[in-house]
């Protein structure tokens, strides 16, 4: 995603060469590492294994041992065989910073220091934490739930360059309606349930959106829409609010219909 298709085929093909040069090898732990292969490319396709350093670590081990082996049994000099461990060191002391940086990430979540402090240090971290797609969604959510709206907006669009799913959007979608993007925020809350369409919180904040822009006509079409929802599971407590809310709005602009003047409802 971040480098396009360019990217996708140098990495095909460096995956490819470093099948193959496994399976030229005649190392006892050839079955193995194939293995691992298999399972880091299938965890790929669902998760992203390499935000983990332990998994840097592992992969860096099963590319320097395959090279190491193919070094040694073209009787190039033994030296290589050292690859291994020397990758080891040079990845452990690239990492540490990072280490580093994701512990004060980790410590800060529980900090109880004033909000501007937190907010302070968060904008410390971006810099390194910046393509973590963990991080940037933790603190979007923590500066949307301590009031900086804008820069939760900020933070939560770089997050959906990495992964982009219900959650973030509900909090982007929030923003911008608590900044006052009325059609911004409807939009993004549609987005939302087009995403996971069983569920009640977009229409509901959608609602509540226009509720809050003084837009009566279109909170009632969203109400009716909540009304008329089926409910694919037993209703939770959190949805019978939902539809109790969106019952009384339509009940209070029937009302409020009904007091008009006739030449009003021709």
């Amino acid at each position: 995603m971040k480098y396009g298709i360019v990217g996708l085929a140098v990495l095909l093909i460096l995956v490819a060469l470093l099948i193959g040069m496994t399976l030229r090898i005649r190392n006892k732990y050839k079955s193995l590492y194939l293995g691992i292969m298999l399972t880091l490319t299938v965890l790929s396709m669902f998760n992203y294994p390499y935000s983990v350093p332990i998994v840097w670590l592992v992969s860096t081990y099963i590319i320097c041992s395959v090279v190491s082996s193919l070094c040694i049994e073209n009787n190039k000099a033994k030296l290589y065989a050292s690859l291994p461990l020397l990758a080891i060191i040079a990845n452990i002391l690239i990492e540490n910073r990072r280490f580093c940086e994701e512990c004060q990430w980790h410590i800060l979540q529980f900090s109880s220091a004033p909000a501007k402090v937190v907010l302070k240090e968060y904008h410390g971290l971006y810099n390194a934490l910046g393509t973590h797609p963990d991080f940037l969604y933790n603190c979007g959510a923590w500066m949307h739930h301590n009031g900086f709206y804008k820069e939760s907006l900020a933070v939560l669009t770089a997050c959906t360059r990495y992964y982009d799913d219900y959650n973030v959007e509900l909090l982007i979608a929030d923003d911008y309606k608590q900044l006052g993007y009325t059609e911004k925020a409807v939009k993004t809350f549609e987005y939302a349930n087009s995403m996971v369409p069983c569920r009640f919180l977009p229409l509901y904040y959608e609602m509540q959106a226009y509720e809050k822009d003084d837009d009566d006509n279109n909170a009632y079409q969203v109400a009716r829409e909540i009304q008329d929802k089926p409910v694919k599971i037993e209703e939770s407590s959190s949805v019978r609010k939902i539809k109790y809310e969106a019952e009384m709005l339509i009940q209070r602009m029937g009302i409020q219909m009904s007091l008009l003047p006739l030449e009003f409802l021709d």
